[in-house]
């Protein structure tokens, strides 16, 4: 599986698929708990491509201080679901933190992502804590 880097945010198609996964995540609910969508512009890369075209991207940004990779998105095009490509983009991202002497890679996962938190735990990741939120009334 062809898996590519990118340092930056720019034009390129892979980073129209990473807009599509926001527009996704958005419409499912599962980006409104982190108050908006989590890639940054100074987010790194990794796409896999089937031909020329993007089918999976996993965007993460480097805490030095914590010498951890926090996975800011991971989206795999609906056609190219279940086909590992999203366990692909993992073991690139560990490969890469590995490689760069971190510690850990970081994700977090909504509780209704009920495949991305199955996905965590086949690739063998642990629950660091639990999340809460106290919702704050409109009006």
């Amino acid at each position: 599986m062809d898996i590519q880097h990118e340092a930056q945010a720019g034009g390129s198609r892979a980073w129209t698929l990473v807009v599509e996964g926001h527009f996704w995540l958005s419409n499912d609910g599962l980006a409104a708990h982190a108050g908006g969508l989590p890639t940054g512009w100074d987010d790194e890369l990794l796409c896999t491509w089937l031909g020329e075209e993007p089918i999976g991207v996993l965007t993460y940004r480097v805490v030095k201080a914590d010498r951890e990779a926090v996975v800011t998105l991971l989206y795999v095009e609906p056609s190219s679901r279940h086909t590992g490509v999203a366990k692909a983009l993992l073991a690139a991202l560990v490969a890469r933190a590995t490689q760069a002497r971190l510690r850990r890679v970081v994700c977090e996962a909504h509780v209704d992502n009920a495949a991305f938190v199955k996905l965590l735990e086949v690739v063998g990741a642990k629950p660091l804590a639990r999340l809460f939120a106290l919702e704050i009334p409109s009006g």
